[in-house]
């Protein structure tokens, strides 16, 4: 079972066929691509779990992924759980598609993050705001492609960017974070028994905004002196046990490099997980 059908999923899907594997393919209705290539079709919304089990269920799937989309990952993990799948656990899809979640995980394991904090008013986003000192980050929590996500240079832009943040929102509450100035980086690398076995930094190419970035294409490797190459296994290695209890998943997430001290923090960006079992 693939969930989604648009053009990120073609991919998957064509790639599923080619292997011989009878593919069903779920998502809300709508003239999207990869309908046309599945061998059956579920017009159901990816984040309805209970909905997509009893399609599973019924049709005794062995196996439910998505590729280029993050709010399926909690279904997923959700329908893993419950048919005892191989796959990403619920817990850890809940909190990998939640930045908030994701930010605790990282304080709770040590690492190196942007300071922020859950606010569920405008006026809540405001005193954040003034307790972390300007510009800051206003984060829908629980969006991906930068939606709900704006920069905030001073107190008069505060209320628009929390409405932005928590409109679209199945969340109550938004995330505001300290806005770090630096150079963004990607990294992909496996995780097994958590230990870090493989990082591959790459180079990021964003389209800039008004009020955001977009990332529209990467380059390997990523140029950098030897001592900031020989820094980041470090920083992303987490401490045992693992906050997010994943055994072996391929993960792209985002560092940012400060200017001024030149150490290494993260930027959570849990839409972006990857998962291959």
């Amino acid at each position: 079972m693939i969930l989604g059908a648009g053009i990120y999923q073609v991919p998957l899907i064509r790639t599923a066929r080619r292997m011989g594997l009878y593919t069903i393919v779920v998502s809300i209705p709508g003239d999207y691509p990869g309908f046309a290539l599945a061998d059956k079709i579920y017009e159901l919304n990816t984040r309805d779990k209970e909905a997509i089990l009893a399609a599973a269920e019924k049709e005794q799937i062995d196996g439910i992924c998505t590729s280029g989309t993050d709010v399926a990952v909690s279904t997923i993990g959700y329908i893993c759980e419950k048919m005892h799948l191989s796959g990403i656990p619920y817990e850890a899809a809940k909190i990998l598609t939640d930045k908030a979640k994701m930010k605790d995980a990282f304080r709770q394991g040590g690492v190196s993050a942007a300071d922020g904090m859950r606010v569920r008013s405008a006026e809540e986003a405001q005193k954040a705001a003034e307790q972390l000192g300007y510009p800051v980050v206003v984060k829908r929590v629980d969006s991906s492609g930068s939606r709900g996500i704006t920069v905030v240079e001073h107190s008069g832009q505060i209320e628009e960017a929390y409405e932005n943040a928590r409109n679209g929102s199945a969340r109550d509450y938004v995330l505001v974070e300290k806005f770090l100035r630096g150079t963004e980086i990607g990294v992909d690398g496996f995780v097994q028994n958590h230990k870090l076995v493989f990082l591959a930094p790459h180079t990021k190419f964003v389209y800039r905004g008004a009020h955001t970035t977009v990332p529209v294409g990467h380059a390997f490797p990523y140029g950098c002196s030897g001592a900031l190459r020989e820094e980041m296994p470090a920083r992303c290695s987490w401490p045992s046990p693992h906050p997010v209890p994943i055994s072996a998943p391929s993960m792209r997430m985002s560092l940012w490099t400060e200017r001024r001290s030149g150490s290494l923090k993260w930027a959570e960006e849990p839409g972006q997980p990857v998962f291959r079992n």
